[in-house]
C-alpha cells in the first residue's frame, strides 16, 4: 500500500543572507581537499588540490617584538610590562615581587594580568607567537626563599599584560 504525502503547493522562499568575501590566504592555490589542524601549532595542514602537495598554513598572527631589557625588580616593587616602569600607578603595573616574609615570596599578577611559570628553559627559543597562545592564569608564581621556590637560575615566565600584550 503506497503513502501520500501532502506537498505544500507554495514554498516560503528563504531569508536573503549576505554573501561572504573571500578572502586570499595563499597565491596561486588552486583549490584544497583533506586537511588537518595543529592546533600546537596553530596551523592548517592540507593537500593542494591542483598539484597534490602537502601544504601548511601557520594561523598565528605576525607578532614582533617592541622592546627587550633586563631588570632586576626590588622586593615588594611592582613593574608595568607595557611601558618597561618599575612602580607607577598603581593601576598600570602588571607584576608584583610580594616578599611577605624574609621567606614567603611570590611574583603575583595585577590588575587584570595573567602569569604563566615556563621554568628552566631556553629563553631564546621562546617566540613572540609562542605567547599569544600559553594558558596563562591569575595564580602567582611561587619564589619563597625555600626548597619550593619556582623562579630559580634561568626560570622563565610569561605575562600576558593588561594591555593585552605578551613579555617574557
Amino acid at each position: 500500500m503506497s503513502t501520500i504525502l501532502e506537498v505544500p503547493t507554495r514554498i516560503a522562499s528563504p531569508a536573503i543572507t549576505p554573501t561572504p568575501t573571500p578572502v586570499q590566504l595563499l597565491s596561486g592555490l588552486g583549490g584544497a581537499i583533506g586537511s588537518d589542524f595543529r592546533n600546537p601549532q596553530n596551523q592548517l595542514v592540507f593537500v593542494e588540490h591542483n598539484t597534490g602537495k602537502l601544504s601548511a598554513l601557520n594561523l598565528f598572527s605576525p607578532s614582533t617584538v617592541i622592546s627587550s631589557g633586563t631588570i632586576t625588580l626590588k622586593g615588594t616593587f611592582t613593574f608595568d610590562l607595557d611601558t618597561g616602569a618599575e612602580g607607577g600607578p598603581s593601576g598600570n603595573v602588571d607584576i608584583w615581587w610580594d616578599q611577605q616574609t624574609a621567606v614567603l615570596r611570590q611574583m603575583v599578577p595585577q590588575n587584570g594580568a595573567r602569569i604563566l611559570n615556563l621554568g628552566v628553559t631556553n629563553f631564546a627559543a621562546i617566540t613572540a607567537n609562542n605567547l599569544e597562545f600559553l594558558p596563562y592564569t591569575t595564580t602567582p608564581i611561587d619564589g619563597n626563599n625555600d626548597a619550593t621556590n619556582k623562579l630559580v637560575s634561568g626560570d622563565v615566565f610569561a605575562v600576558r599584560t593588561n594591555q593585552a600584550t605578551f613579555a617574557q
